[in-house]
């Protein structure tokens, strides 16, 4: 076993079975008195079988002495183990021939795979091949087709041109009679023998790979059923050996068991499957392989001592003359009776064991001779597994590829030949011949080929009827074919980009179209090319002069469906394109100076409101629940604006009014409007109607304190104002349809008008009901103040250390310096949102627009 591991039978996978499964062995532990214990250790198959080798080596070369003793290492290493390496070295044969029926399998799976899949795609390539090569063929034979539209003296004129230089250069033009050798039955036959030899390649490459299976498979069968025999015989033989053992502790097992085990096992069917094959496998008889195993199988030795024996009467030194089939009947026979004497104990013990010893010498024997037929069939398998069909036929078939594709090659470099020399032979035809056989010219311009029946829409008094009203139109009109290449172009469209119709007749028509529009063109064009029906498209485009200048320009691009004389439909695309240059410029002064219209309105009213207004709505109102007002006065203004120029008046208000204007978008408040020096705005309406609005107005009017201290501080002045605040509903809305504002009404505007009048110079005053809402933000001054039409009301006053005394000698608090620094940072952003507007409306208009509209060509 040894040397067949080291041998090439095993694989890498076999020897890392050998070398990495490792299996449970008992190893005694003699102690001096004699008696012994066991220990396990797992061990590899490996290192089990040189083990053995050494166990067994040393009781081969000992003394008979020495052999007999029973308490040695050897002999109890043996018996303790006697049944577990049977099962360990069963279960590693089984191991290696499942894997290699796995193996087998796989490959042969891989195998029709990819058989299946060269078949398929060498089937798609000749389809692909035939396809093309077939295009090329009917070019070709459409390209000879052309000349039929020229006129027979033509015709005539150029035979005789070509017969006079042939017979020059001692050449005659000869016509084929025969259409059976032309180039495209040249290339069917050609396709068809490379597509029958492909297939039979590829046939004889499977059966020969399903064959060398079959070969694999059989060679796994005959070495598992040969170990199989060798298992079962050294199983029976041994078992029934054990029964002689009276002891029965010792032996581990009873008499029974050891009975039953050597019943178990049926060499005969092991040998006949060996002998025949099976059905997974396939049916392979033994005889016919060789004539060793010929001999080996059936036949005798040929010795003197080999005469005159039978199997139920033959000598020891005979066993050797038998043959294999008589050594498995002579085993199936005495095993089968030598279990059953011992069981049953019909002889003496003396006369058990000199039968069980000429029945070892048939087993070994049996074993010796099965496993040197096992390997000379495994060698007669792999003999003739060959791979010789699968090279060759893998180095054709390239060879066969490469050649379609040369075919191919030829095929098209000789048609593109004759397509040149088509076009150089139309060179000895007049320009007005050529000029009306449409077919032919289709061909020279656009490379395709037409029916020659010329169409009714199409003729050539149709085409200058067509060319006459194209001409006519106002706006660029170009017609174009289903491919997108230019036939008409009118007058129009050469006053608009500079070109002459015979620059631009047979060019695409994207080539009039920037690079960013090409492609939407070509879009376009694809679309209509795909219609079953008339349809069109509309979008606005920038197009190119011959000069390179750009224009903008509106195009309409539309698909006509034309029936032709041989009723199918012809597409005929046709472009309408009108410079909207001056459209454009027209179009952004209306939009920006809507812009203005909106702007100036948006300046007026609340947006929701100049949403509704410009909706058509009349009457406009609104009413809301809650809403916080502020009111502020400058105190004794008449008295300061005697003194005053009007212009340092209206100065000084649009300085203090712009300030609160700002806060008041910082505070998401709606200016309602002033009145001469009064400041009137809102929170809690369409930009702030959340619930924070009286703290927001609050916090606006301690701002508008700190705004008139920086007034005063920056002018040298003594400006004052009063501040009134009052929460609660109001009514709000348009009215009037002449110089309409936007205007609040109610008693909450009332009172806190009556909260400005009443109240303190450069002080907050609040009244009740906005006092609840910010009591605990502020710390306020209780006042009773008479107010006419309601009487006594209870008033507050925001202390004077929130915020700023707006007296230019008080000194500056930390909020009045932060407010400074805001109104700057607004008045910045202010100052830099004007500029970009100048900006805007320098650039309202494209650059695409600013172009003048060229001259004449």
């Amino acid at each position: 076993m040894v040397k067949t591991v080291q041998s090439n039978y095993f694989t890498d996978e076999m020897k890392n079975d050998m070398l990495g499964t490792k299996s449970e062995v008992f190893l005694p532990s003699l102690s001096a008195d004699g008696s012994y214990t066991f220990s396990t250790k797992n061990m590899t198959y490996s290192e089990l079988m040189h083990l053995i080798g050494s166990v067994t080596s040393v009781l081969a070369n000992s003394t008979l002495e020495t052999f007999r003793n029973t308490t040695n290492f050897e002999y109890i290493f043996l018996w303790k183990n006697r049944l577990l390496f049977i099962d360990y070295f069963e279960v590693f044969c089984d191991i290696l021939t499942a894997r290699n029926f796995e193996h087998l399998n796989a490959w042969s799976n891989i195998i029709i795979g990819v058989m299946s899949t060269l078949i398929g795609l060498f089937t798609i390539y000749l389809i692909v091949f035939w396809v093309i090569v077939g295009g090329y063929m009917k070019a070709s034979s459409k390209l000879f087709k052309l000349y039929k539209f020229l006129p027979k003296d033509e015709v005539g004129k150029l035979f005789h041109e070509l017969e006079k230089k042939t017979s020059q250069l001692n050449q005659r033009i000869e016509f084929r009679k025969s259409n059976l050798l032309s180039p495209s039955n040249v290339m069917i036959y050609f396709l068809a023998l490379v597509f029958l030899l492909t297939y039979i390649s590829v046939g004889l490459i499977f059966f020969e790979a399903l064959y060398n299976s079959v070969y694999n498979r059989q060679a796994i069968s005959k070495v598992q059923h040969g170990t199989e025999i060798t298992h079962d015989l050294t199983k029976i033989t041994f078992g029934s050996f054990q029964s002689l053992f009276d002891d029965t502790d010792y032996l581990q097992y009873t008499h029974d068991e050891l009975y039953e085990f050597a019943k178990r096992y049926n060499t005969m069917d092991e040998y006949t499957d060996f002998r025949y094959g099976t059905e997974d496998a396939g049916y392979y008889n033994l005889i016919g392989m060789t004539s060793s195993i010929d001999t080996q199988v059936e036949h005798r030795g040929t010795d003197a001592k080999c005469k005159n024996y039978t199997l139920i009467n033959f000598d020891i030194s005979q066993i050797e003359c038998m043959s294999m089939d008589e050594l498995i009947n002579a085993n199936a026979y005495y095993l089968a009776k030598q279990v059953e004497d011992i069981y049953k104990k019909k002889y003496s013990e003396e006369q058990l064991l000199a039968t069980f010893w000429k029945n070892y010498l048939v087993y070994i024997q049996t074993r010796k001779k099965s496993w040197g037929i096992m390997l000379e069939s495994v060698d007669y398998f792999t003999s003739r597994i060959n791979q010789r069909i699968i090279s060759g036929l893998a180095c054709a078939l390239p060879a066969l590829v490469a050649l379609l594709a040369y075919m191919a090659f030829r095929t098209y470099s000789r048609i593109n030949k004759e397509r040149s020399l088509f076009l150089l032979m139309l060179f000895q035809v007049p320009c007005d011949v050529l000029d009306n056989l449409d077919p032919i010219k289709n061909y020279i311009f656009n490379r395709s080929f037409d029916s020659g029946k010329k169409n009714k829409q199409l003729s050539l008094d149709g085409r200058s009827e067509v060319k006459a009203v194209c001409d006519a139109a106002v706006d660029g009109m170009i017609l174009c074919t289903s491919v997108g290449v230019i036939e008409i172009f009118n007058t129009a469209s050469e006053t608009m980009f500079g070109y002459k119709s015979t620059d631009v007749l047979g060019l695409s028509l994207t080539k009039l179209f920037e690079k960013e529009g090409r492609e939407k063109v070509e879009n376009i064009l694809a679309r209509l090319r795909q219609s079953n029906e008339t349809m069109g498209e509309t979008l606005e485009l920038v197009c190119l002069r011959k000069n390179d200048r750009k224009f903008p320009t509106r195009v309409s691009l539309s698909v006509s469906l034309l029936s032709t004389s041989n009723n199918m439909k012809k597409s005929v695309i046709t472009c309408f394109i009108k410079d909207i240059t001056t459209e454009l410029k027209h179009n952004n002064l209306i939009k920006e100076e809507k812009m203005k219209s909106e702007a100036l309105l948006l300046n007026i009213l609340p947006e929701p409101v100049a949403n509704r207004l410009k909706a058509g709505e009349t009457n406009i109102y609104e009413n809301f629940k809650d809403v916080t007002c502020f009111f502020s006065d400058i105190v004794g203004f008449t008295t300061m604006s005697s003194t005053m120029e009007p212009n340092q008046v209206v100065a000084m208000l649009n300085e203090i009014v712009n300030q609160f204007d700002i806060l008041c978008d910082s505070y998401d408040l709606e200016k309602i409007k002033t009145i001469g020096d009064a400041y009137f705005c809102c929170g809690g309406l369409h930009n702030c109607m959340q619930s924070d609005h009286p703290e927001k107005v609050v916090r606006f009017a301690i701002d508008t304190l700190g705004v008139i201290y920086i007034y005063n501080t920056q002018n040298n002045t003594t400006v004052n104002i009063r501040v009134g605040v009052h929460t609660g509903s109001v009514v709000a809305g348009v009215l009037g349809i002449k110089k309409f504002a936007y205007d609040l009404w109610g008693d909450a505007v009332n009172t806190a008008s009556r909260m400005e009048s009443t109240g303190l110079p450069g002080r907050v005053q609040i009244s009740r009901d906005t006092y609840e809402r910010v009591h605990d933000l502020f710390e306020f001054d209780l006042r009773e103040i008479e107010v006419k039409g309601k009487g006594k009301m209870k008033t507050y006053v925001v202390k004077e250390k929130h915020h700023q005394n707006p007296n230019k000698e008080s000194p500056e608090i930390t909020s009045t310096t932060i407010l400074r620094n805001r109104l700057g940072e607004s008045s910045s952003a202010a100052n830099l949102f004007q500029a970009q507007q100048n900006i805007d409306h320098e650039n309202s208009v494209p650059n695409l627009l600013q172009l003048t509209i060229p001259d004449k060509y």
